[in-house]
Protein backbone atom coordinates (compact mmCIF):
# COMPACT_ATOMS: atom_id res chain seq x y z
CA UNK A 1 0.00 0.00 0.00
CA UNK A 2 0.70 3.31 -0.61
CA UNK A 3 1.72 6.21 2.07
CA UNK A 4 -1.34 7.62 0.75
CA UNK A 5 -2.89 4.70 1.25
CA UNK A 6 -1.46 3.82 5.09
CA UNK A 7 -2.33 7.07 6.13
CA UNK A 8 -5.82 7.37 5.50
CA UNK A 9 -6.41 3.48 6.22
CA UNK A 10 -5.12 4.80 9.84
CA UNK A 11 -6.81 8.51 9.85
CA UNK A 12 -10.32 6.05 8.78
CA UNK A 13 -9.98 3.54 11.95
CA UNK A 14 -9.32 6.56 14.24
CA UNK A 15 -12.57 8.30 12.33
CA UNK A 16 -14.40 5.44 12.75
CA UNK A 17 -13.90 4.49 16.54
CA UNK A 18 -14.58 7.80 16.96
CA UNK A 19 -17.67 7.59 15.27
CA UNK A 20 -19.16 3.86 15.71
CA UNK A 21 -22.24 4.69 13.86
CA UNK A 22 -20.86 5.11 10.74
CA UNK A 23 -22.03 3.04 8.12
CA UNK A 24 -19.70 -0.24 6.88
CA UNK A 25 -17.48 0.21 3.95
CA UNK A 26 -17.74 2.46 1.43
CA UNK A 27 -21.22 3.49 2.93
CA UNK A 28 -19.76 5.75 5.78
CA UNK A 29 -16.22 6.67 4.16
CA UNK A 30 -14.78 6.85 0.65
CA UNK A 31 -11.71 8.12 -0.34
CA UNK A 32 -13.38 10.36 -3.42
CA UNK A 33 -14.81 14.23 -4.17
CA UNK A 34 -17.17 15.25 -1.46
CA UNK A 35 -20.54 14.38 -3.00
CA UNK A 36 -22.52 14.37 0.39
CA UNK A 37 -25.47 16.17 -1.56
CA UNK A 38 -26.69 12.75 -3.19
CA UNK A 39 -26.62 10.99 0.01
CA UNK A 40 -29.36 8.93 0.78
CA UNK A 41 -30.66 8.64 4.69
CA UNK A 42 -29.22 5.06 5.20
CA UNK A 43 -25.46 6.90 4.24
CA UNK A 44 -25.35 9.27 6.95
CA UNK A 45 -23.51 9.87 9.03
CA UNK A 46 -20.87 9.83 6.38
CA UNK A 47 -17.36 10.86 5.46
CA UNK A 48 -14.88 11.77 2.42
CA UNK A 49 -11.33 12.16 2.21
CA UNK A 50 -8.77 13.90 0.02
CA UNK A 51 -5.22 14.89 -0.46
CA UNK A 52 -4.89 18.50 -0.76
CA UNK A 53 -1.31 19.09 -0.27
CA UNK A 54 2.04 17.16 0.02
CA UNK A 55 5.37 19.29 0.87
CA UNK A 56 9.06 18.05 1.31
CA UNK A 57 11.45 19.75 3.20
CA UNK A 58 15.12 19.12 3.88
CA UNK A 59 15.60 16.35 1.26
CA UNK A 60 18.54 14.15 1.09
CA UNK A 61 19.50 13.67 -2.32
CA UNK A 62 21.71 11.22 -1.78
CA UNK A 63 19.13 9.12 1.05
CA UNK A 64 16.22 10.04 -1.04
CA UNK A 65 14.69 11.03 2.20
CA UNK A 66 13.07 13.95 3.50
CA UNK A 67 10.81 15.82 6.22
CA UNK A 68 7.18 15.51 4.49
CA UNK A 69 3.93 17.32 5.05
CA UNK A 70 0.35 16.15 4.00
CA UNK A 71 -2.75 17.99 4.43
CA UNK A 72 -6.03 16.13 4.09
CA UNK A 73 -8.85 17.33 4.28
CA UNK A 74 -12.20 15.41 5.52
CA UNK A 75 -16.32 16.25 4.89
CA UNK A 76 -18.53 14.90 7.75
CA UNK A 77 -21.72 14.98 6.52
CA UNK A 78 -24.75 14.35 9.42
CA UNK A 79 -28.28 14.44 8.74
CA UNK A 80 -31.05 15.61 11.58
CA UNK A 81 -27.98 16.82 13.82
CA UNK A 82 -27.90 20.14 15.05
CA UNK A 83 -24.42 21.80 15.16
CA UNK A 84 -23.58 21.11 18.49
CA UNK A 85 -24.27 17.31 17.98
CA UNK A 86 -21.88 17.58 14.89
CA UNK A 87 -19.24 19.37 16.94
CA UNK A 88 -19.22 16.59 19.33
CA UNK A 89 -18.97 14.26 16.73
CA UNK A 90 -15.77 16.44 15.61
CA UNK A 91 -14.83 16.29 19.76
CA UNK A 92 -14.60 12.50 19.40
CA UNK A 93 -12.31 12.98 15.94
CA UNK A 94 -10.11 15.39 17.35
CA UNK A 95 -10.00 13.30 20.70
CA UNK A 96 -8.94 10.05 18.90
CA UNK A 97 -6.62 11.61 16.84
CA UNK A 98 -5.18 12.97 19.80
CA UNK A 99 -4.63 9.79 21.75
CA UNK A 100 -3.19 8.37 18.39
CA UNK A 101 -0.68 11.37 17.28
CA UNK A 102 1.29 9.04 15.17
CA UNK A 103 -1.34 6.64 13.25
CA UNK A 104 -0.33 2.99 14.96
CA UNK A 105 3.50 4.67 13.87
CA UNK A 106 2.02 5.42 10.14
CA UNK A 107 3.31 8.84 10.65
CA UNK A 108 5.18 11.02 12.98
CA UNK A 109 2.23 13.35 13.74
CA UNK A 110 -1.16 13.78 13.06
CA UNK A 111 -3.43 16.81 14.00
CA UNK A 112 -6.18 18.52 13.14
CA UNK A 113 -5.47 22.27 12.29
CA UNK A 114 -8.90 23.48 11.40
CA UNK A 115 -12.54 22.60 11.15
CA UNK A 116 -16.01 24.33 9.71
CA UNK A 117 -19.42 23.36 9.93
CA UNK A 118 -22.05 24.60 7.32
CA UNK A 119 -25.51 23.50 6.85
CA UNK A 120 -27.05 22.35 3.34
CA UNK A 121 -30.29 21.87 1.78
CA UNK A 122 -34.11 20.82 2.70
CA UNK A 123 -32.91 17.88 4.94
CA UNK A 124 -31.05 19.62 7.13
CA UNK A 125 -27.80 17.81 6.26
CA UNK A 126 -24.53 19.52 8.19
CA UNK A 127 -21.18 19.32 6.47
CA UNK A 128 -18.46 19.54 8.84
CA UNK A 129 -14.94 20.25 7.24
CA UNK A 130 -11.60 19.13 8.82
CA UNK A 131 -7.82 19.49 7.79
CA UNK A 132 -5.79 17.10 8.73
CA UNK A 133 -1.69 17.83 9.03
CA UNK A 134 0.06 14.82 9.25
CA UNK A 135 4.70 14.89 8.97
CA UNK A 136 7.02 12.10 8.22
CA UNK A 137 10.28 11.45 7.59
CA UNK A 138 10.27 9.37 4.05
Amino acid sequence: MSEWGDIVSALETDIRAAIPTLPAGDSGFERADDVGEDLSTGEFPHVYVRLILETTENPDVAYGAADVTVLLTFALWTENETQEEVSVRLDAIDTQIATDRTLGGVVDRATIVARQISEFGQRINRRAEFLVQVEFFR
